[in-house]
């Protein structure tokens, strides 16, 4: 097996202790949320910039565009992983 494989055993063997669920508090945490959707708002606001700059707006209006964008993406998409967090949670309990 590769590196990744081994790595993500041996961390699993940690965590476990017994237990066959990974701890929500260790993977499922509102921070890992948070840096989750605001990697790929940035990911995508950099393809909306260069996108707007062919287009033929200027750098200024492109970036002003692009924060409106950043922010907005990033926050919705904290929501949408948090919604699911939730709801998997919930899901978990009622099992």
């Amino acid at each position: 097996p590769c590196h990744w494989q081994l790595y993500r055993h041996t961390t699993a063997k940690k965590l476990t202790t017994g237990s066959r669920e990974w701890p929500s508090a260790a993977f499922g945490t509102p921070f890992r949320d948070a840096l989750t959707g605001v990697l790929c708002a940035g990911v995508f606001t950099v393809a909306l910039i260069a996108c707007y700059i062919r287009m033929g707006a200027t750098p200024a209006q492109a970036s002003r565009m692009a924060v409106i964008f950043f922010a907005g993406t990033a926050i919705a998409g904290f929501t949408v992983l948090r919604i699911l967090a939730y709801c998997n949670q919930k899901k978990k309990a009622s099992s």
